[in-house]
């Protein structure tokens, strides 16, 4: 109940028009974060640019291992392919032998 005369509340207060007064005290506030807002935006950038290049790098070490193991990969089955050949063919002599 409580939850809901306050959204009633918020919503009224919304309708009414600020005063002047609160237009000059928002203004100030404005004004007095401006400096804090733009030191914030500053740290944001230094860190962002931080963490740029550890970024990239994990990058590049993942797309490496991916590629190493790709080729791990393709190699076992090429391995894989010529064992089963060669059992072919040797199980192509023996039938022939007999």
């Amino acid at each position: 109940m409580g939850l809901i005369a306050f959204g009633v509340g918020a919503l009224v207060a919304s309708l009414i028009p600020a005063s002047d007064a609160e237009q000059e005290l928002a203004a100030s506030a404005k004004d007095k974060a401006g400096p804090a807002v733009d030191a914030a935006k500053g740290a944001a950038q230094d860190v962002a640019q931080n963490l740029k290049e550890p970024a990239q790098e994990a990058f590049a070490s993942v797309k490496d291992t991916a590629q190493e193991a790709a080729s791990t990969v393709k190699g076992d089955a090429q391995s894989a392919a010529g064992d089963v050949k060669d059992s072919a063919q040797q199980s192509r002599d023996t039938v022939q032998g007999a």
